[in-house]
């Protein structure tokens, strides 16, 4: 009998040790990958390292002399001199302070407009860069590469447009 229990106590014991022992249990095995988690895979490494670092120009009303621009979160309405356009994508600025962005240009003409006479809006890039709260915009339609012209643009202005008459 002495040796059954010294026996039972020789397997028993390895067997106590090895669920007491640190790194074996099942919780802690849980916390380390749970732990690896929540650093990012080397896929997501290179996805963030080509993503370039880019800054949403702040929506609100921008103008200067020919030219009155209210910026959304999802692009911007402009109003010049005898035109008036629109940027159809969120303005946002590169590392430089650069930007760029597709929208339509509309040429409009002297007087009222006829009832039921619509203008052609005409496919336009509209670039420029952005420092403190000025903004230099460069309009050009897309199909001719005419450019409609620059623009210095202040944040908080409303610009001084003369419509055509």
């Amino acid at each position: 009998m002495p040796g059954s229990k010294l026996l039972s106590m020789a397997c028993a014991l390895p067997l106590a040790f090895a669920c007491l022992s640190p790194g074996s249990s099942c919780k802690e095995k849980q916390s380390t990958q749970s732990g690896n988690s929540n650093r990012p895979s080397a896929n997501q490494v290179k996805s963030q390292a080509n993503k370039p670092n880019v800054t949403a120009i702040p929506e609100g009303v921008w103008g200067g002399v020919h030219v009155h621009m209210q910026i959304t979160n999802q692009g911007a309405d402009i109003e010049y001199d005898c035109a008036h356009g629109k940027i159809l994508e969120p303005l946002t600025l590169d590392r430089e302070g650069r930007f760029q962005a597709k929208g339509t240009h509309v040429l409009e003409g002297p007087g009222p407009i006829r009832q039921g006479a619509t203008s052609d809006a005409l496919p336009a890039s509209f670039t420029g860069n952005v420092s403190g709260k000025i903004m230099t915009l460069k309009v050009m339609l897309s199909a001719t590469s005419e450019q409609v012209g620059t623009f210095t643009l202040t944040q908080g202005s409303e610009g001084r447009i003369r419509k055509c008459g």
